[in-house]
């Protein structure tokens, strides 16, 4: 029997006729696969009738629309139940692959930033994270959600994300792990599978304690196109830059309250050192830190004003801010290691793309902050019996060199996307030939190697009232002289510049 109609298999197989749902496409959906030999009866959330999936089928179910607020966020199988799931009409798709040996369900939330195609939505790559780890784990029914709408960057959600009802295992940016910690939220971990860099490590302990595996690193990095890539640009050389044949100098997003407190911390540690950063989390903001922000966000300003501060690219699609380097309206473009994905995906500029640390300050401007996120294991639903084995178990598949390739080189994509050239934490990705081979990682891969920079973890300790009080009263400095600073004070930045 082979399904050509998802519809067949909704309303004949499953006498779901009356379900209200509109005529036009539909996005989020719930995605059943049972790869048994034996037919497997689900109950779905909002789904009055049980769904009965045959044997080597997949069902696909849009939430009821019948409902005021469709969602699914939950399905149970048997025994085994799901939670968060957050399955919505405008959201991405959910997914569970039922093999008939599972006795246990793992429940986890990945970090969602991370680029893609305009069309894509990360299906194919859950269906690969699935795919391996159940593979090697066919007792575990994986529920994994990677969804952008959910606010890892805000600190009463998390308190909810990470709480009794929540994921068993969530990959996190490590400012929040001291809040993590000290509200008891977070058990410790036990790193097993490809050990990290150091700097990772080091942003994955509090109080001398392991409590997360790093997956990923992120720090700023400056974008331009030459012939040499050798070149390096200070703050003093940025400033100085004329070239009326461009829009703009600069091209990045300034605005959002996380984006904006980071800046600040990168602007003072190379304005003072990494020894003062401490004293950067004193408020009202250091003058001197603010005139070098300044002289930064103002390298965007243009004939139609500033969109870098005024809320335009900070609103806007995703990669808007690189296809505007990348086509030749600015000189330069600030941001993560993966947002070169959309430089590269629309580039028409001649030259080399190029790559550098991001300039805040002066006169330290080899000093870097490095960001990490790693997996964290929820206290309150996976401290015992199978589930810290379990979430082992994941943390070590994803953290592998060949889960880290799968998805730093877009594998999941269609051939010829261009690599998302993600920072992994792990030691072992940067020594395959395919990694070493690769113009951009090469690059990137100075900032572990030799003596040329200075790497330093970002804050791990960060409390709510330290971020509003640096955000607020850097808002208030920029505005200043800078009315237009929109300021949104957004607590999701977008992917990270």
């Amino acid at each position: 029997m082979k399904l050509t109609d998802i519809r067949t298999l909704r309303f004949a197989i499953l006498g779901l006729a009356s379900l209200a749902m509109p005529d036009a496409a539909y996005s989020g959906r719930l995605i059943l696969t049972n790869v048994s030999d034996k037919p497997i009866t689900c109950t779905v959330d909002g789904y009055s009738k049980p769904v009965v999936i045959p044997p080597a089928l997949t069902a696909q179910l849009p939430p009821n629309f019948a409902q005021k607020d469709p969602v699914i966020n939950s399905v149970e199988c048997g025994r085994l139940r799901t939670r968060q799931m957050r399955i919505t009409p405008t959201g991405p798709d959910g997914l569970l692959v039922l093999n008939g040996q599972q006795t246990r369900t793992l429940n986890v939330l990945l970090y969602p930033f991370i680029p893609t195609l305009q069309y894509g939505n990360f299906s194919s790559l859950l269906t690969y994270v699935v795919n391996t780890y159940q593979a090697q784990n066919p007792q575990v029914l994986l529920n994994i959600v990677m969804n952008p709408s959910i606010n890892i960057y805000d600190f009463p959600t998390l308190q909810t994300l990470v709480g009794p009802n929540g994921y068993d295992v969530l990959e996190l940016d490590m400012s929040f792990l001291g809040f993590l910690v000290n509200n008891n939220l977070i058990t410790s971990v036990s790193i097993q599978g490809d050990q990290p860099w150091p700097i990772a490590k080091q942003t994955a302990t509090f109080n001398g304690t392991v409590y997360a595996v790093p997956s990923w690193l992120c720090t700023d990095f400056l974008y331009y196109f030459l012939n040499d890539s050798r070149q390096r640009l200070t703050l003093k050389q940025l400033k100085a830059i004329q070239n009326s044949s461009y829009d703009r100098l600069l091209v990045s997003d300034f605005d959002g309250s996380w984006t904006m407190t980071a800046m600040y911390l990168d602007a003072y540690v190379q304005t003072y050192g990494y020894a003062s950063i401490n004293n950067a989390f004193i408020m009202p903001p250091d003058a001197n830190v603010i005139q070098n922000l300044y002289a930064l966000v103002t390298l965007c300003g243009g004939k139609d004003g500033n969109p870098c501060i005024d809320g335009r690219y900070h609103n806007a699609a995703d990669g808007t801010v690189e296809k505007a380097f990348a086509t030749g309206h600015s000189v330069l473009d600030i941001g993560f290691s993966e947002r070169s994905f959309f430089i590269n995906e629309y580039d028409t500029v001649p030259g080399i793309l190029t790559e550098q640390p991001a300039v805040y300050g002066e006169p330290y401007e080899t000093v870097l902050l490095l960001y990490t996120d790693g997996f964290v294991t929820n206290s309150s639903t996976c401290s015992s019996g199978t589930c810290p084995g379990d979430s082992q178990a994941f943390t070590t598949v994803m953290t592998g060199a060949s889960m880290k390739t799968y998805i730093a080189f877009s594998q999941d994509l269609p051939s010829g996307a261009p690599p998302r050239h993600l920072l992994v934490a792990t030691q072992p990705f940067w020594n395959q030939p395919i990694v070493q081979n690769d113009p951009l990682y090469q690059q990137f891969a100075t900032i572990f190697t030799g003596q040329q920079y200075s790497i330093n973890p970002f804050p791990n300790s960060f409390t709510a009232a330290q971020k509003q009080a640096i955000y607020a009263g850097v808002c208030d400095a920029l505005k200043n002289s800078l009315p237009n600073y929109a300021c949104t004070g957004s607590t999701t930045p977008p992917p990270r510049k």
